[in-house]
């Protein structure tokens, strides 16, 4: 077992997951029915939106308390696969909707896609729900489509999205320090 040192970037983001699902739980035990979405990073912090309970300073060293707790009982976090159906069913049990969202996608098969100042890509296609934007641009429930790489990185190449006054395509346009081989690049 190696030990974070905290001294790279793949440290700090298991760290950061940790924390994260840490919070999580913590809230979920002591404010059911709380709803917390992490919004960005600011500096090393993130901003955490609360809603469905008033966080006062009270509250707050209780969760506090319980994700101390939860860290020294040391639980193994497993890893298992579900079906989407599966997942479906659990987070609408667990009120989050918008994560139902974003696990309706469907597959639409292998494509090789040209990727501007790239080259060709062997690709697989999806098309995926928009979940909820809580902003202007997107409309809730739009389909988009992503193609990645058909590689062991599955990495995202390009992305054509509704928004409301037409649609955006994002593309890759570089990529540095992957895991695997780039097999899926054509030329």
């Amino acid at each position: 077992m190696n030990h974070l040192n905290g001294k790279n970037e793949e440290d700090r983001r298991i760290y950061e997951r940790s924390a994260r699902l840490i919070l999580l739980l913590a809230l979920r035990d002591i404010a059911p029915g709380a709803k917390a979405r992490f919004e960005h990073s600011i500096g090393l912090g993130l901003y955490l939106n609360v809603s469905g309970v008033s966080l006062t300073a009270s509250l707050v060293r209780k969760i506090e308390a319980r994700m101390r707790e939860i860290s020294k009982a040391d639980l193994p976090i497993v890893k298992s696969r579900w079906t989407r159906e599966q997942a479906v069913a659990y987070f609408r049990a667990q009120g989050q909707e918008d994560t139902v969202r974003l696990l309706h996608y469907r597959y639409l098969g292998r494509e090789t896609k040209k990727i501007r100042n790239m080259g060709r890509f062997r690709t697989l296609k999806f098309n995926c729900q928009l979940g909820s934007s809580q902003g202007f641009s997107f409309t809730d429930g739009s389909v988009f489509t992503i193609w990645i790489s058909d590689d062991e990185n599955k990495i995202p190449l390009y992305i054509e999205s509704p928004v409301r006054v037409g649609s955006i395509n994002a593309y890759i346009s570089g990529y540095k320090g992957l895991k695997y081989p780039m097999t899926s690049l054509v030329k």
